[in-house]
This record gives structure tokens, C-alpha cells and sequence, in this order.
């Protein structure tokens, strides 16, 4: 009797672990969506105190005391958002905060994020809106289409 009890704690192990790797990946995202989310608010309040500070990036900066930061999550915050919003992609980095916070929670209720999914949240549309713009006789604009045809 132990034997089975011993054959039966071995394999509902591995499906423990495969229910919690997706909960702790999914709470991870939620946690980096969380910080990120902050840090970039804060960003756009403190940017112009923060910016002399953080613009000669190295790692260094994140130990120097004499460096202070008015980001809400300190030099940390300060250089992760300068990153995300000067040298990287502005304002649309709240872009990726949405996608780590949806797929967090996707991960979390146990449904797995489909990169199709991912796709349509990250751009915002689906190519068929858009999709008069490029046809050559569209019903949108009478018949005429908005490209030019090569005929």
C-alpha cells in the first residue's frame, strides 16, 4: 500500500509543476507589467529632474548614492523608462505594459496566449479594417480605390 501511495505522489508531481510554471510566468508578468506601468508614469512627471541623470547609462549609475532619482521607483525606474521612452519607442511602450498585463492574466486563468492574439492587441486592428485602403475597387470610396492601379 505505501508503494502505491509513494507511485501516485511521483506522478502528480510533474502535473503540479506544469499548473505552476504557467501561474508563476503569468504573476511574473503582472508583477514586471505592474512595475513598468509605474515607472513610466512616474516618467512622465519626472522627466525633466530624472533625464541628465540617466541619459549616460551604465550600470554603475545603479549603485551610485550620490546619484538620486524623483522616479517613484528610483535610479531603477528612472533608467528603465528613459530606455523605454527616449531611446526606444515613446509613449507607445504602454503598449507593452497591456501585453505583459494580458498576458499575465491569460496565463494565470490558465488559457494560453495565442501569438495571433498577441498580434491583433499589439497592433490594434485587424488587417480587414484597413483593408479598403489597398484594394484597387473597394465599395468605400465608390469603386475607385485609394491605391493606383499599374494598368
Amino acid at each position: 500500500m505505501s508503494a502505491s501511495k509513494k507511485t501516485k505522489s511521483k506522478q502528480s508531481t510533474p502535473k503540479n509543476l506544469k499548473n505552476r510554471i504557467p501561474k508563476i510566468l503569468g504573476l511574473s508578468f503582472i508583477l514586471l507589467a505592474s512595475f513598468l506601468f509605474v515607472a513610466f508614469i512616474s516618467y512622465l512627471f519626472t522627466w525633466q529632474a530624472d533625464q541628465d541623470k540617466v541619459l549616460r547609462f551604465s550600470w554603475g549609475l545603479l549603485f551610485e548614492e550620490n546619484v538620486t532619482a524623483e522616479n517613484f521607483l528610483g535610479r531603477f525606474g528612472a533608467i528603465v523608462s528613459n530606455m523605454f521612452f527616449y531611446w526606444g519607442i515613446g509613449l507607445a511602450s504602454f503598449v507593452i505594459v497591456y501585453l505583459f498585463a494580458w498576458a499575465g492574466a491569460h496565463l494565470l486563468k490558465d488559457k494560453k496566449p495565442k501569438i495571433k492574439h498577441v498580434l491583433h492587441i499589439a497592433t490594434g486592428n485587424d488587417a480587414k479594417k484597413y483593408d479598403f485602403l489597398y484594394s484597387a475597387k473597394s465599395q468605400y470610396d465608390g469603386g475607385k480605390g485609394l491605391t493606383r492601379s499599374r494598368g
